[in-house]
Formats: C-alpha cells, structure tokens, sequence
C-alpha cells in the first residue's frame, strides 16, 4: 500500500537547476584570458573557454557554468562530466547540477547514489548550501519513508536562515503539504506567517489567511491577505476590497480595490484578464474614490477607471 509520505514524494518533480553567482567578465580584445568565466553561454568561443578553463586549468567555477549550460541544452549526459569535476572542486552548485544530470540520466542504483551523494554534498549544513540541493535530498529521504530526516532537509531548504536571502519554493510547498498531512497545523502556521513576511512567495500569504479565516481571526487574515496584496496578487487585493467595502470600511476598500486595478494592469493588457473582474475592481476604486472626494486619485488609476 502506498503511504502518504510515498505518494507525496512521487509527486514532487524535479526542479530546474539554481543559477550561480554571477559570472566574470570575459577577458577584453578576445580570447579566454586569465578568468573566462562568463554567462550565458553565447557562442561557440564561449563554451571552448570554459571548456578550457574547466578540464584544462581545473576551474571549478568554469566547470559549474558549463554544466548548467549543458543541462539546460537538456543534454545531461555532457553534464555529468563538467558537473563532477565542479563538485570535486568544491563547487556546491556543480554538486546540485552532478546530482540532477546522474538523476536524469538513469534510476538505477550506482548513478542514483551518486546522485544523491552530490545533493547531500550541497547541503551539509554550512552556509554554502544550495537549497535546491537540500530539496532533492529530502525528496529521495521523503520516498525511504525517512520521514523526520526529509523534514529537516526541506526545512533547510525552505527555511533555515535563507528566507531574506532567497529560498527554494518547492522544499516551502513541501513543508506545508507535509506538515497538513501529518495534522501539525501550528507548525504550517509559523511556516507560512515567516514565508509570507520573508515576501518571496504570495501564495503563502493567502495560504496563511485562509487558515486565519478557518480559526475566526479576522484581524489575522485581513493582515495576511493585505501583505499578498502588497506583493501582487491583485484578485486578493480585490476580494479584500469587496470585503473591506462590505464591512463599512470604504477607505481601506478604496486603497485595496485600487491596488488591485494597478496590479492586475499587466493582465488586462495582455488578454488575461478579459477585461471582466479586472475591470469592474478599476471602476469599483474609481466610484469610492470619487465618493471619497479624491477625483485626482480616481483619474491617476489605469485602464477603464480614467474614462469615467
């Protein structure tokens, strides 16, 4: 019988390798140069430098660029080396990409456990970890029924002091479904309030109102649902607005309404939207507004809003 755990495990897929830092300047008036690190990958010259800088003078740096740009050529296989020599350098990211190409590659054992031992080379716990690698290593502990050690690899991937820094948005979505499969509702509470405050995922904001709305906290979820306003989602800014209105407070509506009309903006324009609820949030801002006696502001909102 397939477990919970095991189920969830084969539903994670494989994420896209992370980026490195950035890359050097190639060397002025051609050439590889000293440091021919560069990126992206845009020519043929390019990829014979890093080639070079790679096997020939053993730049693990080199070596991790390359294998990214073999992956991400969806050639694998061409990966395995550049990636290996990259890890074996001291590369974390190279360890993530010599993990993905094995992975990749093939499901049986030998490579698989080559794999696996890259990704936990990339998360072993230093501040050097990729937390993407952490991910892939909680994923395979997740499928071994190793249910508390996968734990603490999403949360390293997730969490772990990586929120102001950037974090892997698959090991957070995996915290939270493990932990509302397990019934630990406290812990995905303070999971997704540090995720929704940290700002890079708004979906974890609305996920964090939503169970605010479920225990009666309103203060709570008006709170979340305003922060997933302030990153974009411009249907929370909207429902929000319709909420705020219908509670007696227009002002709050106005401003969530008219947040709404400027984030989904880009929507509209692109089709979207189809002009419907988009619309109707601009038109709905612009009438409180202007009962408000903020004409100025009513006509500085965009799309349908300035023609009435």
């Amino acid at each position: 019988m397939t477990t919970p755990a095991a189920a969830l495990a084969a539903a994670l897929a494989l994420a896209p390798a992370a980026s490195p830092a950035a890359a050097q300047d190639p060397a002025p008036g051609g050439g590889c140069g000293p440091h021919p690190a560069v990126w992206p990958l845009a020519s043929e010259e390019d990829v014979r430098c890093q080639e070079e800088a790679c096997f020939g003078a053993g730049d693990a740096f080199s070596c991790s660029l390359l294998s990214m740009f073999r992956l991400g050529r969806g050639e694998p296989g061409l990966a395995v080396r550049p990636a290996r020599a990259a890890c074996e350098g001291g590369d974390a990211h190279g360890c993530l990409d010599l993990g993905l190409a094995l992975d990749l590659l093939s499901p049986s054992p030998a490579p698989a456990r080559e794999a696996a031992a890259a990704w936990a080379r990339a998360c072993d716990g230093t501040e050097d970890d990729v937390p993407e690698a952490c991910f892939h290593v909680a994923r395979r502990l997740l499928a071994e029924g190793r249910f508390r050690e996968a734990l603490a690899h999403f949360d390293r991937g997730c969490l772990d002091g990586r929120l102001e820094k950037g974090a892997h948005e698959p090991a957070c979505r995996a915290l939270v479904r493990l932990g509302l499969v397990r019934g630990m509702a406290d812990r995905v509470e303070e999971l997704l309030g540090r995720v929704c405050g940290a700002g890079h995922f708004p979906w974890a904001c609305v996920d964090r109102a939503n169970m605010a709305v479920a225990a009666g906290d309103v203060e709570a979820a008006v709170r979340h649902a305003g922060r997933a306003c302030d990153l974009g989602l411009w249907e929370t800014c909207r429902s929000l607005g319709d909420q705020l209105l219908g509670s007696g407070d227009p002002e709050g509506a106005a401003r969530r309404l008219g947040d709404a009309c400027r984030h989904g903006a880009p929507r509209a324009a692109d089709g979207r939207d189809g002009g419907g609820p988009w619309a109707r949030a601009c038109a709905d801002a612009a009438g409180l507004l202007r009962a408000l006696g903020r004409e100025e502001e009513a006509r500085g909102l965009p799309g349908p809003a300035r023609r009435r």
